[in-house]
């Protein structure tokens, strides 16, 4: 008799999609049902981001030592073509790494590397003409958990016609050829490479902003315009990856954008939701009031805006509230802060312009 009901009890849950209820093996009254014990839920599989090396001989992945990738540039310098402020003897910065080429060349030594999406997402921007610095470039981007990160890919030689804005692309999808590409007939093929970063857009309302200052260069790249693309470190990505185990879960990826290192503090007397929140809400930080009065924004030293804070009253003024002592001097050179006095530092123009397009200044 209970293995009978038992068989029933199954069947029946089975049938109405109720799930898989086991029924107690102990005896049953006459005329009464049998009692059923629910099995345990299983856990929710946490979301997890495949990425991939952009060329193919992923040197970096395999751990080696970056100058075995970056492509030399014309001064022999390689260390010019990693990350950081370290353009123009320091003066200039440079917001991804270049890798070169490692495929065969064909007949007239330009490379053919393909180049590939290091994450899925979404393909935001694909430029075909060689105009600008980065000359032929796509823009993918990859909403990941609550942060929306950009990757670029610059100087190509050529666009697959696939290559389409709006189109969504698995991490490894083909998207060019590496090249040379730039707004100046190109440059030397022996330093042929992939201009390559990953970062966060700071505005959905760059061309306006654009339009407003009157510059005397027309726009032609609409919200992803390199000016409105502030690069994270590549290196610090692909290693944060690698100690990952090759792929982190989603909440990893956000919490590694948000804990990046700070440099500067500003509380800016904006109030509400800026842009930025409303695509990377995943880098509000602290239990603040629900609608913020203002706001306290954490910047690296190369002028990311990835920690924000939400205050209970508006600041007077935009004021600079604290910067790192052992990342002042990089701060400094990219144009965040400038110096007044001892400890007492002013926002400098690249400041200033990040949080007009982050912030709505």
């Amino acid at each position: 008799m209970s293995r009978y009901l038992w068989i029933s009890g199954a069947l029946a849950c089975l049938a109405t999609g109720a799930g898989f209820l086991l029924a107690e093996k102990s005896p049953v009254p006459a005329g009464e049902a049998p009692r059923v014990v629910a099995a345990a839920p299983k856990a929710p599989v946490e979301p997890r981001v495949r990425t991939v090396w952009p060329t193919p001989y992923p040197y970096f992945t395999d751990g080696a030592d970056p100058l075995r990738w970056l492509q030399a540039p014309e001064s022999g310098k390689v260390a010019s073509v990693g990350y950081g402020m370290i353009r123009n003897g320091g003066a200039r910065m440079h917001e991804g790494v270049d890798i070169r080429p490692v495929a065969p060349r064909d007949k007239k030594g330009e490379p053919t590397d393909v180049v590939m999406a290091a994450m899925g997402g979404r393909i935001a921007y694909a430029n075909p003409a060689p105009n600008g610095a980065y000359g032929r470039y796509v823009v993918l981007e990859h909403r990941i958990a609550g942060v929306t990160l950009y990757t670029l890919y610059a100087h190509l030689a050529s666009i697959d016609a696939t290559t389409v804005a709006g189109r969504a692309i698995a991490a490894g999808g083909r998207l060019g050829v590496m090249g040379r590409s730039d707004g100046s007939g190109g440059f030397p093929k022996e330093r042929a490479h992939l201009h390559f970063e990953v970062g966060l857009r700071l505005s959905s309302n760059f061309a306006r902003w654009y339009a407003d200052r009157r510059y005397p260069d027309p726009n032609l790249h609409g919200n992803y315009n390199g000016y409105n693309l502030t690069g994270l470190n590549p290196v610090d990505f692909f290693n944060f990856i690698r100690q990952s185990g090759g792929e982190p879960t989603e909440k990893a990826v956000e919490a590694w954008v948000r804990n990046n290192d700070i440099a500067v503090l500003v509380d800016a007397p904006v109030s509400g939701t800026p842009d930025i929140l409303t695509r990377n809400p995943g880098l509000v930080v602290g239990a603040g009031p629900a609608k913020a009065a203002g706001w306290r924004i954490g910047f690296t030293a190369d002028g990311v805006p990835v920690r924000w804070e939400p205050l209970p009253a508006t600041p007077a003024a935009l004021k600079i509230v604290s910067v790192d002592n052992t990342l002042a001097t990089e701060a400094r050179r990219y144009g965040l802060v400038v110096p007044k006095k001892r400890g007492v530092y002013e926002p400098a123009s690249k400041l200033r312009t990040a949080l007009e397009l982050a912030a709505g200044l």
